[in-house]
């Protein structure tokens, strides 16, 4: 009606919809689009932000559960303890045992940059997309968030993004 088209557009103020308490992860935060609104404007899609983050989270490469790969017998403590492994092995055996060895996967990381020779990022990213794959097939909690992600649509990002677009750095935690 001519009164409604009238009327001053208002800023909307950003809301947050609450998630049930037995769902609430302190890595989720609900964005939706903030502005002006008028009678022809469609809603915003609501999307879920999930924020990637370290040994505890199922999503992150540092997760720890006992990762086995391929014909190897003896478990990795994560997926990057495997992938440090696996990419230091064919430069330095003895480096890499070191990876296998450390509990962390902080130090696994930390040992793996001291290898001097030049590690293919075309082969890390082959070699990577086999380990998450892996990964899923292994580990529960991956596969319910990943179940998940697609119920709620949730995005995932790193928590170093946007400052290392590719490879997310776990030493930034």
């Amino acid at each position: 009606d001519g009164e409604t088209q009238n009327m001053p557009l208002e800023p909307v103020a950003p809301r947050r919809t609450e998630i049930p308490e037995s769902e609430r992860d302190d890595d989720e935060i609900q964005f939706i689009g903030t502005g002006k609104r008028s009678q022809n404007d469609t809603p915003k899609p609501r999307r879920k932000i999930y924020i990637i983050r370290g040994i505890d989270d199922p999503a992150s490469n540092l997760y720890r559960f006992k990762f086995l790969y391929k014909d190897d017998p003896l478990p990795f403590n994560s997926l990057e303890h495997a992938f440090q492994y696996l990419r230091v092995l064919p430069h330095d055996a003895e480096l890499a045992e070191k990876i296998r060895a450390v509990e962390s996967p902080y130090a696994a990381l930390k040992l793996a940059k001291s290898c001097p020779a030049r590690i293919d990022r075309a082969q890390d990213e082959t070699l990577m997309t086999d380990l998450i794959c892996q990964k899923i097939k292994q580990c529960r909690s991956l596969r319910d968030l990943l179940r998940r992600a697609v119920v709620e649509k949730l995005t995932f990002i790193h928590s170093t993004y946007p400052s290392d677009k590719f490879w997310a750095s776990g030493l930034s935690y």
